[in-house]
């Protein structure tokens, strides 16, 4: 067997919810400004880049590799695999086992 031979214990599905990074903006807009469409005597104000919260689907799954060290590995996608199947982990992906 292979040193990144592991057994899946745990499979969680999650979520995470981003709230928007705030976006500078220049002042309030003025009907007919000497300088263009915003004030350039205002200062910037920050507000949200975007109004709705960003969700994010999140599967974890916790293996347990030959050595007995626990691993937890976060991936994207729904997982394909059951507790108690044997798969194999490369770098923070798991695949199945050939």
């Amino acid at each position: 067997m292979r040193a990144n031979c592991a057994t899946v214990l745990v499979i969680r599905h999650g979520g995470l919810d981003e709230s928007p990074p705030p976006a500078q903006v220049q002042g309030p807009l003025k009907r007919q400004p000497p300088f263009g469409p915003y004030d350039p005597h205002v200062p910037p104000i920050n507000q949200p880049s975007f109004l709705v919260q960003k969700h994010t689907d999140i599967w974890v799954i916790e293996v347990r590799r030959r050595d007995g060290t626990i691993q937890s590995i976060e991936q994207h996608y729904p997982a394909l695999f059951q507790v108690g199947d044997q798969v194999l982990v490369e770098g923070d992906r798991v695949r199945a086992a050939d």
